[in-house]
């Protein structure tokens, strides 16, 4: 590689060589490796060298188009300071959404359930027609007339087709749903949230500001949203992560990906508060407690190891953690970067918790507990 005079100013060679084989696929060669991509005009899907993925939409003719970078399970961020002896094997899974369903025989759930094959079934027919008929008439007008069927459907599903949910609260319910409400948005207003993916033993706390273990988080957000198949009366927070989005409604929790909805009742979920300090590799949020200031290499006394001249100071925050768990392997451990959110979260839980709210009743059959709205017993199948 060059260096020119000029600081900072690199200049360097590059080598890239396309080779179309026809049917719109292509092999691209570069230095960085060997890439391919396919496509028909409009859509292009590209598998880069880097092993990123590419999605370019555009309409022919005009010079618009619109270009999707898809990252292959990139994780948001390691804690801490990785060297090449310092982080050992997964001491713990911590979180965890995937858990056994075991959701009662819900009406409800069935219809969401119909509407999305439905929706899907639907969209799915729009875009393959466009793309049929753009091969068989060759005129780039095909994929505008495509996307515009495809925006009028839309259009017509939100304003004729939602499933329509009124609810009508007593007093003691309404006083429950308004709490349920008020804890996520506490929990929302916190400058970050984070879920802890893992936990890894660290094998040289020395080089890595002194801390014992690192964890695997990414982050997530609780916003206010209602699931795109339902028109209801009622606002509901949404807790996403990953691939998988939580809906609070009254009556359930949603739990809504990319195949299927399922349910759940608030009262199956336990939740669990405490308290933890965790060195931040950047700048902390700005609602964090920053007890005190650390260095990346600390000698035996904590102080900063002066045998190294690049040593960064990092701060120590003092955050909240929010474990969700059930029986069926539900296990969300999520970290908030404002321990006082997290206490005014914990005391609105208590409050919920000493209402007496009766959200269940027993099987007719085999006595178990399940949810006053469900039609059937989860454990023993049950009509009731």
């Amino acid at each position: 590689m060059l260096k020119s005079n000029q600081t900072g100013v690199h200049m360097g060679y590059r080598f890239r060589k396309s080779i179309n084989l026809g049917g719109g696929f292509k092999i691209n060669l570069s230095k960085s490796g060997i890439g391919y991509s396919w496509g028909i005009p409009g859509m292009r899907y590209s598998k880069l060298a880097n092993g990123r993925e590419r999605h370019t939409y555009s309409i022919p003719g005009t010079g618009i188009s619109y270009v999707e970078d898809v990252s292959s399970g990139k994780k948001q961020q390691r804690q801490t300071y990785e060297s090449s002896s310092s982080v050992g094997i997964v001491e713990e899974k911590v979180s965890s959404t995937d858990f056994e369903e075991n959701s009662d025989y819900d009406e409800f759930i069935n219809r969401i359930n119909k509407f999305r094959n439905m929706d899907t079934g639907i969209k799915i027919t729009i875009i393959l027609l466009s793309i049929i008929s753009l091969f068989v008439l060759s005129n780039p007008i095909v994929i505008i007339i495509g996307i515009s069927i495809f925006c009028i459907y839309l259009i017509y599903r939100n304003c004729k087709m939602l499933i329509s949910v009124e609810y009508d609260f007593d007093v003691e319910n309404e006083k429950f749903y308004e709490l349920i409400n008020n804890f996520f948005s506490t929990l929302a207003s916190s400058s970050k949230l984070w879920i802890i993916e893992s936990r890894y033993k660290n094998f040289d706390a020395k080089r890595n500001a002194g801390v014992d273990s690192c964890v695997e988080r990414m982050q997530i957000s609780i916003i206010q949203k209602i699931p795109y198949y339902l028109k209801t009366n009622v606002k509901c927070y949404c807790l996403s992560i990953k691939d998988k989005e939580f809906y609070f409604l009254p009556n359930k929790i949603l739990v809504h990906d990319k195949n299927k909805t399922i349910g759940l009742n608030f009262q199956e979920l336990s939740f669990e508060f405490n308290e933890t300090t965790f060195v931040e590799q950047q700048e902390a949020p700005s609602d964090s407690e920053v007890i005190e200031y650390t260095y990346q290499y600390v000698n035996k006394k904590g102080g900063p190891d002066r045998r190294y001249k690049y040593n960064p100071q990092f701060p120590r925050c003092l955050y909240g953690t929010v474990d969700i768990k059930n029986d069926d392997g539900l296990n969300l451990s999520i970290l908030v970067s404002s321990k006082s959110k997290a206490i005014q979260a914990r005391q609105i839980y208590e409050t919920l918790r000493s209402m007496n709210v009766n959200r269940t009743r027993k099987c007719i059959n085999c006595s178990k507990e399940i949810s006053t709205d469900a039609n059937f017993c989860k454990y023993c199948g049950t009509k009731q």
